[in-house]
């Protein structure tokens, strides 16, 4: 017998597990089956005594030998049990679905003794008096680092304590005394569990380090222990593994060099096998394990060390004890999304119908369907996502009418000033026309939906003041949970949803189950987006003004998709939002998360629907080939900084004042401070220093002279650690050479200051030859406009090309990402990402959407990418930042830095037929579609043009349309990429009442023949007035078909 196939995993813990194995025996009592199951009736009656044959011949099928999926049982039980029993119904997801009745026996009286040692169960009504006649137990205390509830009371268990168990009644049900058979010995009197003699089955539950880490078997990244079934012992290694036993009272090995600070054993205790050897305990102990689908070790504390024993133990009673789940279920289990393309039903209800048919027909039955379902996808797109063994995703693969089927992976999550830095200001005194709030009445009606970490409702950004009533195409709902009521919606944030499904109960206890935001996030980004306007906002004085959204009257939906800890943004629950969104009626799609290529067909049925999806790039800059949603029909959004900085004044002991960056807000008169400096900042070297009430000064140990560095996001990382280690330290504050200088954060009451690395190097002369150095640090404040360079395109923001299409220009856009202050709970904070500047062009796009409510996602998209900046407020080109920092350039910001203000009217666009798009996918997820139409992306009709492989020469076409002046001529500017000579045919268009379009012809052809890298330049139709329409252009010239990507 190999691994159990099962069709999901549930938790059997301290809280259900008595529930659980009380209704399903009772149950099976109840219907006359349990002589069956506990083995007593598995042979047929020899004579016909009492009626005994008829019955026994009315259960025959459901023999012991028979496989359990070739029988009713299943069926039985979920249809016989009450509703509410129906969440402790392990045995529909957890039962073996292809072993025989012997097995399923074996399993469950294998766990009867975790009913001697799990906690009580309070049960109520009839709950009771199926619970009065089960055996109970409590089960003893183990020492822990924290907490744990002792019914209503907490109790800080120290190890000295033991609770111990109470004589357990005898087990007597309806009158009936059991007598016990064993189908390994064939003998009665016992079970298999018990049984001496290991013929057939051995139960090894292994707990081992994972050699593959983030791998996606990692089903239950928070499970700290898997349960395994096998007839393969020698898979085990009995001296090294930990084997998970349901009997053992406590943890128990033999091996002394495991465990960690043995002290002698004093106590009475002795153990005793199921031969009844006795085995004394010589010391207690403690041990680290690291379980095998799960990276993070697991402090083990009351390990007896026992001479003797042949076996390392975990004790289940200890590991539930504290709060530890026991996973039954094999490793193989995942949550799939399967694809199905478009409705074949208008109905929702059929489209799920469809859903629960096509796993019936699989899993065998309608009830194994419904457990096995997390969502059906009904709305915007035919699919679903379920609990599958991979052999069960296999079958479901070869099904004719499924398009794709893959497991659930995790996305990862990616003002005062900006607004007015992109021209969308509040104050038009100065202006001879209209703003473009005015103009687009500041966002009112549109619907923005937010896919995030939920929202903080009682913030002021949030506030519905002077709102009218909720549009009448709104579909949505608001959904309650927990500190979230329907009063928490409001003629602001119109709809609320969250999704759990898929996440088990542990992980989401970190979080509010509600739409209630936990993190911050999701409010911070919906504020951004379409905040209400705030006036005298500010962080601790810095940034003071009126916060806003682009859209402040733009209403907004919430949809809870990602969640607090290690859990992020499952596929499963992103595609449900999704899917609701376009149900609901939003349209714009925000969602500040590094999506997974798993979530395309979602995005781009939304946008065959006219909603405009605006991602973030990612934060994985500054190196190439960084990005994540890199797909043409999305909006993807890169960062960079504004025209602001907090200059930090540091005056050292000898008058020299050095200015750095930071974000603190502490006391003037906190006077001069010593200065400690350290050559490069190791944590190990800033821990064996003594540091408290010290400045330490220091170099960035990855980005100090001469270091390479990796990515933004080491370097962040490398950072944060020195600041913990010198908080712990109780040092004053750190003085700290990074570049770049803008990411600022917020320590409160820790000063931490950012300087270039020629300042540090000043402090370090003045340091080292003065005998006591010191420094005073004041206060840092806030400069706006021309004295501040801008803008440069953020270090930490994720850089093209794509790797899966390079014939596309990702990202497509840049927009502000650094230091944005927006809502933060109940007051405002700053933060960076491109999950901020990701809300900066969702809230133009709504603005966009109110002046042009035909205009499609494609001509938004468009109409962003051809009116950007490439040059900042003084002619200057746009920088990037890293290391070194360099001119930016389309894989760094796409078509530039947008300008709302220019996108309302940008002459011409680029359109595409979501037609098109869909040609595309195809092509994508199977390759003998790509006949529909050329693959090479350079042929849609982008505003931007990308051509990896050019040898010779290549011919595109693009179609523009005049959305500006109806007699308009337009002349082509080229700029060509080095190295490549390209043609326009036309390079006149003229466009007129009856024709609006017009289409030309782009060739590039190779100067000469090279092995190259990109080079980029750009195409401009302009018609010599306000409209300048310009896309970006890269090509790369190559010999042969292998590639260097470099910055």
């Amino acid at each position: 017998m190999g691994d159990l196939q099962v069709v999901g995993v549930k938790k059997l813990n301290n809280k259900n597990y008595n529930t659980w194995t009380t209704c399903m025996e009772s149950y099976l009592q109840g219907q006359d089956l349990w002589e069956v199951v506990s083995g007593s009736e598995a042979m047929q009656p020899t004579e016909d005594a009492n009626g005994i044959l008829p019955k026994w011949r009315i259960k025959a099928e459901l023999d012991p030998a028979t496989p359990i999926g070739e029988t009713k049982i299943k069926r039985i039980i979920i249809h016989g049990l009450k509703l509410e029993y129906r969440g402790f119904v392990a045995s529909i997801q957890g039962w073996p679905t292809q072993s025989s009745l012997l097995e399923f026996e074996s399993l469950l009286a294998g766990q009867e003794a975790i009913a001697k040692q799990m906690g009580e169960v309070s049960l109520k009504g009839e709950e009771e008096a199926l619970y009065t006649n089960k055996s109970k137990g409590s089960f003893k205390r183990h020492a822990g680092d924290g907490s744990k509830k002792d019914g209503d009371k907490v109790k800080n268990y120290q190890g000295n304590e033991v609770h111990r168990p109470r004589r357990a009644p005898q087990n007597h049900v309806n009158n009936r005394k059991f007598i016990r058979k064993c189908y390994n010995y064939k003998k009665m009197g016992h079970m298999e569990k018990d049984c001496w003699s290991k013929k057939k089955f051995v139960q090894s539950n292994t707990a081992t380090s994972n050699p593959k880490e983030n791998s996606e078997d990692d089903w239950d990244a928070k499970a700290l222990f898997a349960v395994a079934f096998t007839t393969m012992p020698a898979k085990i290694n009995y001296k090294n593994d930990w084997i998970i036993d349901l009997g053992c009272l406590n943890y128990m090995t033999d091996d002394k060099e495991k465990l960690q600070n043995l002290s002698e054993y004093k106590g009475a205790r002795m153990v005793v096998t199921v031969i009844n050897s006795r085995l004394p305990i010589a010391h207690i102990s403690k041990t680290i394990i690291t379980p095998r689908y799960n990276s993070n070790y697991v402090l083990l504390q009351d390990v007896y060390h026992v001479p003797g024993m042949k076996k390392n133990l975990l004790s289940v009673a200890q590991l539930t004890s504290l709060g530890h789940y026991a996973l039954f279920g094999p490793e193989d289990v995942k949550l799939y999304i399967v694809y199905l393309g478009e409705r074949k039903h208008d109905d929702p209800n059929h489209v799920t119908a469809s859903h629960h048919d096509m796993l019936s027909s699989i899993l065998g039955s309608k009830e194994e369907a419904l457990s096995s379902i997390v969502y059906s996808y009904k709305h915007g797109f035919s699919g679903f996502a379920a609990m599958l063994t991979e052999y069960q995703a296999d079958r479901i693969r070869e099904l004719p009418e499924v398009i794709s089927i893959q497991p659930s992976g995790t996305a990862s999550l990616a003002t005062t000033r900006s607004w007015d830095y992109l021209g969308v200001g509040l104050d038009n005194e100065h202006n001879q026309h209209l703003g473009l709030l005015q103009r687009a009445n500041f966002g009112e009606d549109v619907i923005i939906g937010v896919v995030d970490t939920g929202i903080w409702p009682e913030s002021r950004s949030f506030d519905d003041y002077g709102y009218g009533p909720i549009p009448s195409r709104w579909n949505g709902t608001c959904e309650v949970g927990q500190n979230f009521t329907i009063s928490h919606c409001n003629r602001k944030i119109i709809g609320a949803r969250w999704y759990t499904g898929g996440i088990e109960d542990l992980d989401l206890s970190v979080d509010y189950q509600s739409p209630r935001d936990h993190q911050g996030h999701g409010t911070h980004t919906a504020s951004t987006a379409a905040g209400s306007l705030v006036r005298n906002v500010s962080f601790h004085g810095l940034g003071k003004g009126t916060v806003r959204g682009g859209a402040p009257r733009a209403r907004l939906a919430i949809y809870k998709a990602c969640w607090e800890g290690n859990i992020g943004c499952p596929d499963a629950t992103v595609l449900k939002a999704i899917d609701d969104a376009i149900h609901d009626g939003v349209d714009v799609l925000s969602l500040s998360i590094v999506g997974r290529f798993s979530l395309n067909f979602a995005t781009l049925h939304a946008v065959a629907r006219g909603i405009t999806v605006v991602y973030s790039t990612g934060n994985d800059g500054p190196l190439p080939q960084s990005l994540s949603n890199d797909l043409p029909w999305l909006i993807t959004v890169a960062a960079s900084t504004i025209d602001r900085s907090f200059p930090t004044e540091v005056t050292l002991g000898n008058n020299q004042t050095i200015v750095g960056q930071s974000l603190y807000y502490g006391l003037e008169d906190e006077g001069f401070r010593e200065l400690f400096f350290i050559p490069s900042c190791f944590t190990d070297s800033l821990n064996s220093t003594n540091m408290e009430g010290k400045i330490v000064v220091c170099f960035d140990s990855i980005n100090a002279p001469g270091a390479i560095a990796s990515s933004a996001v080491v370097a962040i990382q490398n950072f944060l650690q020195v600041v913990d280690s010198l908080r712990q330290a109780n040092a004053k504050g750190l003085i700290f050479a990074r570049s770049p200088l803008g990411l600022l954060q917020d320590f409160r009451n820790f000063l931490c200051i950012l300087v270039d690395n020629d300042v540090l190097w000043q402090i370090n002369t003045y340091a080292t030859s003065d005998a006591s150095p010191v420094a005073e640090v004041r206060p840092a404040y806030d400069i706006v406009g021309s004295r501040v360079i801008s803008t440069r395109v953020a270090a930490f923001s994720s850089r093209g090309p794509s790797i899966l299409f390079p014939d596309l220009i990702k990202p497509d856009i840049t927009a502000p990402g650094v230091n944005i202050l927006a809502a933060m709970f109940d007051s405002y904070a700053f933060d960076s990402g491109t999950s901020m500047s990701c809300p900066h062009v969702s809230g133009i796009v709504a603005l966009l959407k109110n002046i042009h409510p035909k205009w499609s996602p494609a001509a938004i998209k468009s109409a962003l990418v051809t009116t950007a900046y490439t040059t900042d407020a003084y002619g200057f080109p746009i920088e990037a930042d890293g290391i070194p920092r360099k001119l930016a350039d389309p894989f760094d910001y796409g078509g530039g830095l947008v300008d709302p203000n220019k996108a309302v009217d940008p002459g011409l666009i680029y359109d595409v037929d979501p037609n098109d798009y869909f040609k595309f996918f195809s092509c994508t997820n199977d390759v003998s579609s790509c006949d529909l139409v050329d693959s090479r992306l350079y042929h849609l009709n982008l505003p931007s043009v990308s051509i990896s492989d050019l040898k010779t020469s290549v011919t595109i076409n693009r179609t523009v349309t005049n959305v500006g002046d109806t007699n308009s001529v337009y002349r082509a500017v080229v700029q060509s990429p080095p190295g490549v000579d390209t043609i326009v045919e036309p390079s006149i268009l003229e466009f007129n009442a009856s024709k609006n379009t017009q289409t030309f012809v782009l060739t590039f052809k190779a100067l000469r023949a090279v092995q190259g890298d990109f080079t980029f330049g750009s195409l401009t139709w302009t018609d010599g007035g306000n409209h300048t329409v310009r896309i970006p252009i890269a090509v790369r010239v190559i010999i042969q078909d292998y590639f260097s990507i470099t910055s």
